[in-house]
């Protein structure tokens, strides 16, 4: 029920909350969270997404396809390539 609260949230305009829930439903949730963040491009919600993703959150790093997705989607180019390259670089 986190991504059903989450979701009551970002509706409400209490994004940094419907992050945090978010993160508790789940990784099944990152395209939300990452649709969310990128709409918003607030820095400290993109910061925070970030930390999930590499790990820093549960000590559980996440593909790096979808920090990738992150960065593409916030427009930062930057990092999507020097993401990009590790990732083809691992295949």
């Amino acid at each position: 029920m986190w991504g059903k609260a989450a979701k009551h949230y970002e509706k409400s305009d209490n994004h940094s909350k419907a992050l945090k829930l978010y993160i508790q439903e789940g990784e099944h949730k990152i395209p939300d969270m990452i649709d969310m963040v990128s709409k918003l491009k607030i820095e400290s919600l993109t910061h925070e997404l970030v930390d999930y993703l590499m790990g820093e959150t549960d000590n559980i790093p996440k593909e790096p396809t979808w920090t990738f997705k992150l960065y593409r989607a916030i427009g930062n180019v930057e990092q999507a390539v020097k993401i990009a390259v590790g990732i083809s670089q691992q295949e």
